[in-house]
């Protein structure tokens, strides 16, 4: 028989956590307590419940300072001090400031401690900011008296040097190497942090044509570099592929991947650049470029860079680039009809460009009538006008110019769709379903603010294809009567005057008589 310890004394341990209740002799009649046959009960019972107990240590966690971006790690104890099984039904983070604090805690299913017993749970502190920064965590059991308990949890984002290891260049092109010769290649592993860098390991995985310098446990210092020579020596001509990886204390990106191709790279493969845009478009007009479909097979999920040129355009067009050509998504302005090329080039993480993929579209006029103006030269401003049979330039409603943009006139109305000043052009009017006659198509220089004398092209297309392309040399104040555009439904015809560009004595604002 176990003999008691006395309550006093350098013997006596204060016992795991007890209840005593008072429970109603409704419960001996259910059977729960045995009673005295033949009476002598007492109505109720002293009883001991047996209990679980959370005790939780440290009861906070202070981090103190961490350089940014390096990640502190920590943890608590809980201790099941009851004497019963104490459950632990969730642990969270009920407030975190920039989501610095972590907690290793994923169980789905309530964790079980016995008693006597104790769990380990880890916390940790990655400062995204040079600030001071507060969390508090919550332990979820069902310890009766203490069911949530709260653990708050502090820790600075402070300055410091630290490792940052770049690799130039990200990978290494052999080119062509004859069979049985070596080639070399130099790369640079620059450390740009202060603090120092120190390549734990080093592992080349893929083709034995390769040999690199054994780095495991090099050292590189703050804001200090070293050079690494690399060999190819290739055994046959199917290509080789390796990759070297650097495995660092850089707290940013402590795996450092380096490819290595040499003729042609074997089975690798590289970036690929893909390009969604219209076969047809109707000038003027933005037009959607998509290279959202570009891929790097090597690494799917890695960003690329993207490298939009306009290869070629119609003449006189003031397109020269993309709206954006580090998009992957962008567009082009079509200011004029006719032919266009653009081009994407990809390149990934490592610096690997892709083979450029082309998208060659035609910007075609949608309407009967479509005329263009452009010029050769800038600070300067000239003018187009569509000019109704029977109207002088600038007189309305009969003049479709920069003062009378799109004017109302019988069967279709015609608009001026683009205006320039500033030098170069491109003007363009467009007019679908005109009524039958004759048009007349002009060419006015408003104004010279430096250009001099510059030569003026108009195209005029009707249905959609060009019928005629001219051009005059003009100096400011002169008019270039270039031909009439004569419809009759559903066709027309362009008819072309020889004569050169005058003095214009008539209106230069538009007016109505």
């Amino acid at each position: 028989m176990t003999r008691p310890l006395p309550m006093t004394g350098p013997h006596f341990r204060t016992p795991p956590r007890l209840r005593t209740s008072r429970l109603p002799t409704v419960l001996v009649a259910a059977g729960l307590l045995a009673g005295c046959a033949g009476g002598g009960a007492t109505d109720k019972y002293n009883l001991t419940v047996l209990e679980p107990e959370a005790v939780i240590t440290p009861t906070g966690i202070d981090f103190g300072d961490v350089i940014v971006p390096y990640t502190a790690a920590d943890g608590f104890t809980i201790i099941n001090e009851g004497a019963a099984d104490l459950t632990i039904d969730d642990i969270y983070l009920t407030s975190n400031d920039n989501d610095a604090f972590t907690v290793e805690w994923d169980n789905t299913d309530p964790v079980v401690i016995e008693r006597d017993t104790r769990i380990e749970v880890a916390v940790g502190f990655a400062p995204p900011l040079y600030e001071d920064f507060s969390g508090t965590l919550v332990v979820v059991s069902d310890d009766p008296e203490t069911p949530n308990q709260y653990i708050p949890l502090t820790g600075s984002g402070i300055d410091g040097p630290i490792p940052e290891l770049v690799a130039e260049p990200g990978a290494l092109d052999f080119g062509l190497v004859e069979i049985g010769t070596t080639g070399q290649e130099q790369l640079l592993l620059i450390n740009q942090g202060g603090g120092d860098v120190t390549i734990e390991s080093a592992t080349l995985d893929g083709s034995s044509a390769f040999s690199v310098p054994d780095l495991s446990g090099t050292d590189i210092y703050g804001n200090n570099e070293k050079l690494i020579l690399v060999e190819y020596r290739p055994t046959d001509e199917s290509g080789d592929n390796a990759t070297l990886t650097l495995l660092t204390n850089d707290p940013t990106n402590p795996e450092r991947e380096i490819f290595m191709l040499g003729n042609g790279g074997g089975d690798f493969q590289y970036p690929d650049a893909d390009i969604d845009c219209p076969a047809r478009v109707n000038p003027p007009t933005a037009v959607p470029l998509d290279g959202r479909g570009s891929t790097d097979p090597m690494n799917p999920d890695g960003e690329l860079q993207y490298d939009w040129t306009v290869l070629t355009a119609p003449e006189g067009s003031s397109t020269t680039d993309v709206l954006d050509p580090g998009k992957a998504y962008t567009s082009l302005f079509a200011d004029l009809a006719g032919t266009w090329t653009v081009q994407l080039v990809v390149e990934n993480l490592v610096g690997l460009r892709s083979d450029p993929a082309v998208c060659t579209f035609e910007a075609i006029p949608p309407k009967n009538l479509h005329i263009e103006l452009l010029w050769d030269t800038g600070n300067s401003d000239l003018d187009l006008h569509l000019v109704q049979g029977g109207y002088e330039m600038y007189q309305l409603p009969g003049d479709c110019n920069y003062c009378n943009p799109t004017p109302a006139w019988e069967g279709g109305d015609p608009t001026l769709a683009l205006d320039n000043r500033v030098g170069y052009g491109p003007e363009n009017i467009n007019m679908d379903g005109p009524a039958d006659g004759d048009y007349d198509v002009w060419v006015y220089y408003f104004a010279d603010s430096g250009g001099g004398e510059t030569i003026a092209t108009v195209r005029v297309w009707l249905n959609g294809a060009k019928v005629w392309e001219g051009s005059e040399l003009m100096t400011r104040g002169q008019a270039w009567h270039a031909g009439y555009v004569r419809w009759i439904n559903p066709d027309g015809t362009f008819n072309a005057l020889s004569g050169a560009a005058e003095r214009w004595e008539g209106a230069t604002n538009c007016y109505t008589p």
